[in-house]
């Protein structure tokens, strides 16, 4: 479970650069 909400967090990072570029 840890390793589940520690990918999402790391997507949502990746996703926030994009969205801020």
């Amino acid at each position: 479970m840890s390793e589940y909400l520690r990918n999402l967090d790391k997507e949502r990072e990746r996703t926030t650069a994009a969205d801020a570029k």
